[in-house]
């Protein structure tokens, strides 16, 4: 189950509506898709030659990443998805802001490195 920060953060807010969100109750949320995680590090490193250094390269199986759509859990998300919605970040793109985040860094910080 994928959920981003950011998207933790807004459900969050949103959760502070008594008025359409009930008190003493707990919700269920979790991502519709599958996240294939080696999909995620291919396309990183076509997108981005500068992430070929820090992600491995690596082969996709013959179905590939967009055939992998089938729910491998079955979950009731209907009452979460009703009050919160079903607009969520895809994986990819929080996959890819945590490792952009990450390439940024140690780039702003590579000379406070050298100097250990």
């Amino acid at each position: 189950m994928h959920r981003d920060t950011d998207d933790v953060a807004r459900v969050h807010i949103q959760a502070l509506d008594r008025v359409r969100i009930k008190g003493n109750a707990r919700y269920l949320l979790a991502s519709h898709e599958i996240v294939n995680l080696r999909a995620v590090a291919k396309r990183l490193r076509e997108e981005d030659p500068r992430l070929a250094e820090v992600l491995p390269d690596v082969e996709l199986d013959v179905e590939g990443f967009e055939k992998r759509k089938a729910r491998l859990a079955r979950l009731d998300l209907s009452e979460s998805d009703a009050l919160f919605g079903v607009t969520w970040k895809s994986a990819y793109e929080s996959i890819k802001e945590i490792v952009l985040d990450d390439l940024r860094w140690n780039e702003e910080n590579k000379h406070e490195k050298a100097s250990m």
